[in-house]
């Protein structure tokens, strides 16, 4: 197989036209068809809907903590607890009914909502996990969110990266 320099691979020759006042033009890099073809819009949607099913799930836990059928939460935890309860409530809800009918928001929000929730449990871990079961619970949240999120952005890079043709 024939060697050629790297710069020769990743870069295109300058459009052609009038000439420039002198500036140089920065090379532009070819991003070509999904690798894995089997990571398609659809595989892409289902994930999306799949991840929505979860934060229904979360919004009827914090639902439940709400109305108090959730577990008891120390006293002087009580208030701040309420407070993330109806914020995280309002935004779970609104990640469902935007994942899963596809709209961008939807995405935007599951990527603030993931990330914000990783930092609160990673970050105050001490604040939050109170007990054995907390614990558990917070270990489980931070993988779910993890784990979702890597996944839901290599789809949407894959998906992205897909020829126009494919969709």
């Amino acid at each position: 197989m024939e060697q050629r320099p790297l710069r020769a691979i990743l870069s295109r020759p300058p459009p052609k036209g009038p000439k420039s006042s002198g500036s140089k033009v920065a090379p532009q890099f070819e991003v070509g068809p999904c690798p894995v073809p089997i990571l398609d819009r659809q595989m892409y949607l289902v994930f999306r809907r799949f991840v929505a099913v979860f934060y229904a799930y979360g919004a009827l836990v914090h639902a439940a903590n709400l109305v108090g059928l959730g577990p008891p939460v120390p006293g002087d935890r009580v208030a701040v607890f309420t407070v993330l309860d109806v914020i995280f409530l309002v935004v779970d809800s609104a990640i469902v009914i935007g994942l899963w009918t596809g709209r961008n928001w939807g995405l935007v929000l599951f990527f603030l909502a993931a990330g914000s929730q990783m930092v609160m449990y990673v970050g105050f871990d001490g604040y939050f996990a109170f007990d054995e079961a907390s614990r558990n619970s917070i270990t489980q949240l931070i993988v779910f969110h993890l784990v979702s999120a890597t996944v839901m952005f290599s789809l949407l890079w894959a998906e992205q990266r897909s020829e126009p043709a494919d969709r």
